[in-house]
């Protein structure tokens, strides 16, 4: 018996990433991402967090042979209708996967847009995730993290830069990654900014 050919093959692959969005719990990752931070601040509160997803080798080469059609290493306006509509938007119904939190509340952002591109043989996407009003940092802790619960995407941080700051940042206030509580529970690697009073 032969087995499908690539294009057919992930095709079903992608059809299996959109059901399990919605769908049962799946008992072992499908696609590993790594993902890197930045945090905007202003002068008293966080305005923004750009979050970028490098996904593992095995997924971005049939993701780069699926839709890097003419294969330029980048993602033409043509070529991005279907990788959005196959991949994106069903992410961005699932909220990216994304929880910013202020206090032990969800913060209530937007996510605009995201980007696909292709960086050094990996698929990357790139969003920034808006707070509706801008979070007041040394007053209330905040966190965010990456973490699905149906299991099928696996996110871990960066090895390196997986947080940069872009503004100032009060010197009393400090970062550390840890397992998640609360409304960020079963999440593996919550990071969370908090100022001594």
């Amino acid at each position: 018996m032969t087995s499908p050919a690539p294009l057919v093959w992930f095709r079903l692959f992608l059809a299996a990433l959109a059901a399990s969005i919605a769908g049962p719990a799946a008992a072992n990752p499908d696609v590993w991402v790594t993902a890197n931070y930045i945090l905007r601040l202003d002068e008293s509160a966080v305005t923004e967090l750009t979050v970028k997803w490098r996904f593992d080798p095995y997924y971005s080469d049939y993701a780069i042979y699926q839709y890097d059609l003419d294969s330029d290493g980048a993602f033409s306006g043509e070529e991005l209708a279907p990788l959005s509509a196959d991949l994106l938007e069903p992410l961005e119904d699932a909220g990216y996967f994304t929880t910013l939190t202020a206090g032990s509340l969800a913060a209530p952002a937007s996510i605009p847009s995201a980007e696909a591109t292709i960086d050094g043989g990996a698929l990357v996407i790139t969003y920034t995730v808006r707070p509706k009003q801008p979070i007041a940092y040394r007053d209330t802790p905040i966190s965010f993290s990456l973490h699905d619960e149906e299991v099928f995407f696996d996110f871990s941080l960066a090895e390196e830069d997986f947080l940069l700051v872009d503004g100032p940042l009060d010197p009393s206030c400090r970062f550390r990654v840890q397992r998640g509580e609360g409304l960020q529970k079963g999440h593996r690697q919550v990071i969370s900014l908090s100022c001594e009073e």
